[in-house]
């Protein structure tokens, strides 16, 4: 279809016998085609695009006519509005939306947020004309910007009147003007006129009702060119890339200027000048040309969305001209656009299209959702730091019930919620779990040189309800993403290099880590997780960032995340003479990360318990209803959805140390260290567990909304910490040592027994008579002597790590003779 030669005009300023309160007539051609800006082209077109930098219909720097509203918005063709439509869409901003106006143009802002609600309460048929129609937005930016114009007009004349009365004052005061007024005065109508000329307004319709209208999944050419409003959560955000919307081309022979727009697309290049019919002599002018930014956004299902088994939907969203912000991989959104389908040629140089239309969603709004709760579930909360007094009210009305009235330990609401977490797994083993699970989702308070996430691993036997525990907080927090370490390549965690259709450059696309970022990433079947996945852990735990360097793409992201993991033993059954590092197999840098780490072993003499735990699984196979989602009573732990929307407000707070809970933490840290002070070897405690203690803290206070962690916050932390710690790092005569994970102390120990080991054997040698010159000890007999001549703290572990090393240096050997191992020196080489 042709390009429209008579566009929409709308004057730049009241005509003498117009009404403020109408919208000046508009002319508009009935064949007009409102211009597509995508390379690949499409059946109705892309909104979203701001207007033109000069006033509508005006005459540029070199003689052309700058394009119209029509050139920068696009869609289908439209007949010409009627002026009693017109007059609805003026009555309707005029009366809502004049003070904003005004504010937009004093703040040199571009777009008016269009509460749909509102509109649909004030004017239901100019709502329902936009639902089915959302390309006669173009018609609200020509009013809006008529509105505007008359904003400028009358600070013209308040401006004007301003100035001609001080010019009066100070001639009939002084005898003369001041020329620097005089100035003012006569440059007055010349700024205004670039004002007015650079005035770009646009609408921005937001709050679309979502009754009844398709999810991210139910898209479909029925909701083709139809207005929607999507809910997902950003997988990735493309850089900005200029998208021509006018070109300029100069004549080289004659100096004349012609301009294109931009149709289905493309800009086609004048064959010859108009002016003098030369062929071949137009050139592009490209200061000239007008231009917009273009930003892909892809969004797919969030996860609490998303049904169980199937992969989740996604849809790519265009945005010209928008300033998004601070927006991320991993936020919630909600988008509100235009459905478009687009045509896709199966080459660019021929005109033939492939039956496939590629669907996007044109971005008219955008707005970032703080929360996985539904909005029309609480009013928007104000910021503690700027209101704390309205957002202690608002949080005393929303929460009144479930907020701890005390730091006790023990009071019944702090209770409740921890009984909140994974209600269907209930046990006297799983309450510390539970607590610990509570406070990583709130998490500690941000700071510059110490990480605030709390990392929490769970090992132990099978079927213990580890994933169930990772899946119910994965579904609870406000911002989580669940994988699996089988499962889940390095690539799929951190980022993957692709190639930008449209652009052809090499983009990141986040993983689970980037997509988690300010949330939780659980990760199980951590101990089946490859060596390269392990990897790339040590630098997100530790300091919250992820370097990437794929495809000539460097960058060092965000991805600020609490992990919280589960693993099996290496021999599926925990064995209590090894350590942690052993028996799951993961390196000792890694492990030292974890905050908590807590031991889940299959208890075999409770029969009791055994028989509760029988009797309630028999419940959920017999359709027992009040027994299938939780053995406790339906008043005794929060939903799902209430205890994340409690949390997401939680960590909006930033509780600081009281001076008790200072000293308190000096005393705790010294308390751990007391046994690492008198040259047993063993190392209790590391500033790592200081700092853990610091963000536990931290996390108990912002559980009952305190802006204050007290020394009883403290306190419950270490004895969380010490509980969690008990049995992952007790050596064998019942104490704590956390030496196993300091690699550099434990080598230099296993070293150090090796060679007093060797001293020994050397010294039983030297005592033998005999004509053989050598010495052989049962290896069990070789452990005692070693525990009561040498080093009484010394495991079996590392006795068996010391006579590796020997046996490796060939220092000794070690024979097997009948059922038991032998340990030989002799004085000949061997």
């Amino acid at each position: 279809m042709p390009e429209s030669s008579n566009s929409e005009r709308i004057g730049t300023a009241s005509s003498p016998g117009s009404h403020p309160g109408h919208p000046t007539p508009v002319t508009q051609d009935t064949s007009l085609f409102r211009n597509v800006p995508s390379p690949e082209g499409s059946l109705s077109g892309d909104a979203g695009l701001p207007p033109p930098a000069p006033a509508l219909g005006a005459t540029g720097p070199g003689g052309e006519t700058a394009p119209t509203v029509e050139s920068i918005r696009v869609g289908l063709p439209l007949a010409a509005p009627s002026l009693e439509f017109l007059g609805h869409i003026d009555a309707f901003l005029r009366t809502h939306y004049s003070d904003e106006v005004a504010r937009l143009i004093a703040e040199r802002r571009d777009t008016l947020d269009v509460d749909l609600s509102n509109m649909q309460t004030a004017e239901p048929e100019l709502y329902e004309s936009v639902l089915r129609c959302p390309d006669l937005l173009i018609h609200f930016d020509a009013v809006l910007r008529q509105i505007g114009l008359e904003q400028l007009e009358m600070q013209e004349v308040r401006a004007r009147d301003e100035l001609e009365r001080r010019l009066r004052e100070q001639i009939l005061q002084q005898g003369h003007a001041d020329p620097g007024l005089q100035y003012r005065h006569r440059e007055l109508s010349g700024t205004y006129r670039r004002l007015a000329a650079e005035l770009r307004l646009r609408v921005a319709p937001v709050n679309l009702p979502v009754d009844g209208m398709p999810g991210l999944r139910e898209l479909s050419p029925k909701n083709c060119d139809a207005l929607v409003c999507i809910q997902g959560m950003v997988s990735s955000v493309s850089g900005r890339a200029p998208t021509m919307v006018s070109a300029c081309f100069c004549c080289t022979r004659c100096q004349a200027r012609a301009r294109a727009h931009l149709h289905r697309g493309h800009i086609a290049q004048p064959e010859c000048c108009a002016h003098c019919n030369a062929s071949g002599t137009l050139e592009l002018e490209h200061q000239r040309c007008r231009f917009v930014d273009r930003r892909t956004i892809k969004i797919q299902e969030a996860p609490d969305q998303l049904p169980s088994g199937v992969p989740p939907a996604a849809c790519s969203i265009v945005a010209y001209d928008r300033d998004l912000g601070t927006l991320s991989p991993g936020d919630r959104v909600s988008v509100v656009g235009i459905y478009r389908l687009r045509l896709e040629r199966a080459m660019q140089t021929q005109s033939t299209c492939k039956a496939y239309l590629r669907p996007v969603v044109e971005l008219l709004s955008l707005r970032i959702l703080r929360s996985a709760a539904p909005e029309d579930s609480h009013k928007e909360a104000p910021d503690p730091l700027e209101e704390p007094e309205s957002f202690d009210e608002y949080v005393r009305e929303r929460f009144g019930a479930m907020i701890p009235e005390t730091d006790d330990p023990n009071d019944p609401r702090l209770r409740k919620l921890v009984t909140s977490i994974a209600p269907s797994i209930f046990g006297p083993t799983y309450e510390k779990i539970k607590l610990g699970l509570l406070l990583q989702c709130f998490g500690g308070v941000p700071k510059p040189n110490c990480r605030p996430q709390i990392h929490i691993l769970l090992v132990g036997d099978p079927g213990l309800a580890k994933s169930k525990l990772l899946q119910f907080v994965a579904d609870t927090s406000p911002r989580s993403v669940y994988a699996s370490g089988k499962g889940s390549s390095q690539a799929g965690l951190t980022a993957t290099v692709s190639r930008n259709p449209d652009t052809r450059e090499f983009v990141l696309e986040p993983g689970a880590l980037l997509l988690a970022d300010r949330g939780i990433c659980c990760l199980d079947e951590f101990d089946k997780s490859s060596d390269d996945v392990r990897s790339s852990l040590h630098e997100v735990m530790e300091s919250g960032r992820l370097s990437v360097a794929k495809a000539g793409v460097v960058a060092n992201l965000h991805a600020r995340t609490s992990i919280l993991a589960a693993a099996n033993p290496v021999e599926s059954k925990y064995n209590t003479r090894k350590t942690v590092v052993q028996n799951i197999n993961l390196p000792a840098s890694l492990l030292s990360r974890f905050d908590l780490i807590y031991l889940l072993l299959d208890d075999r003499t409770d029969e009791a318990a055994d028989a509760q735990l029988a009797a309630w699984l028999v419940g959920l196979y017999t359709g027992n209803a009040s027994r299938v989602t939780s053995p406790l009573p339906t008043d005794a732990f929060w939903a799902p959805a209430r205890l994340r929307e409690y949390i997401h407000h939680a960590q909006r707070l930033c509780p600081v140390l009281s001076p008790e809970a200072q000293t308190a933490l000096v005393a705790s840290y010294e308390r751990l260290r007391e046994d690492s002070y008198g040259g047993t070897g063993r190392v209790v405690a590391t500033p790592r567990q200081l700092a853990s203690l610091i963000r536990l803290a931290e996390a108990r206070a912002r559980a009952r909304f305190s802006r204050t962690v007290t020394a009883t916050d403290v306190s419950a932390a270490l004895g969380l910490m010490i509980e969690a710690m008990h049995l992952a790092f007790t050596n064998a005569q019942g104490y704590l040592d956390l030496s196993g994970l300091d690699t550099v102390t434990q080598r230099a120990r296993v070293q150090g027994l090796s060679q007093s080991l060797h001293r020994y054997l050397v010294g039983l040698m030297a005592q033998n008579t005999s004509e053989e010159r050598a010495v052989s000890i049962p290896l069990p007999e070789l452990f005692q002597r070693t525990k009561e001549v040498l080093d009484p703290t010394t495991t079996l572990v590392e006795f068996g790590q010391a006579v590796d090393l020997l046996t490796s240096e060939a220092r000794v050997l070690r024979v097997r003779l009948g059922s038991e191992d032998v340990i030989v020196l002799s004085a000949n080489p061997m």
